[in-house]
């Protein structure tokens, strides 16, 4: 189940809570049984960026969720 994506909300107007967003995105990335090591390989980034992301600290951008959403379907069908 991958998030819909708002491309105006992640980076051209709306705010976006990047903690509740961070939440969401490790909760389902717990549900497909991804390590934050695999999927952020599989996103193309750092297992430290993940970490942020998911921890709130980095802010969520149309980049990554949409990384984030093709990786989680990959890791799926692996």
């Amino acid at each position: 189940m991958a998030l819909e994506i708002c491309e105006k909300c992640l980076g051209t107007g709306h705010p976006v809570d990047s903690v509740l967003m961070g939440e969401e995105y490790k909760r389902m990335r717990q549900k497909a049984k991804l390590t934050q090591s695999r999927l952020a390989e599989l996103m193309g980034i750092d297992k430290s960026t993940l970490c942020y992301l998911e921890k709130g600290k980095r802010k969520w951008t149309y980049y990554y969720a949409v990384r984030f959403n093709q990786a989680l379907s990959l890791g799926k069908s692996l």
